[in-house]
């Protein structure tokens, strides 16, 4: 994984967050020794920039559904339309907002 050690609760934190449609960002850094770091870093390959980090916690993001978007889809769907979604949210986030838009059949 990205991070060297992942808290316990670490699943279960961004999955409840993602649930109730936040965005959700986890945070982490790693150690570079300072005196080398800027040369060591700038041709360091992603994979191992992005590999051992230190998880010092998430970043959550409440994203509102716009007031009019509802009434969009509503009309969109009522005059024989097919919505659908498409999204680069974590899948927990855009089910809620699917849900909240009653763009699904089942919750």
């Amino acid at each position: 994984g990205r991070f060297s050690e992942v808290p316990e609760a670490y699943d279960s934190t961004y999955l409840r967050y993602a649930g109730q449609g936040a965005r959700v960002l986890a945070l982490g850094f790693k150690d570079t020794d300072t005196t080398a770091a800027m040369s060591k870093v700038k041709n360091m390959p992603r994979e191992e920039a992005e590999a051992q980090l230190v998880f010092c916690g998430f970043v959550v993001f409440h994203c509102p559904t716009k007031p009019q978007s509802y009434a969009s889809i509503e009309a969109l769907m009522g005059s024989g339309h097919h919505c659908i979604m498409i999204t680069g949210d974590q899948e927990l986030t855009a089910c809620h907002v699917a849900r909240e838009l009653k763009m699904c059949k089942r919750e």
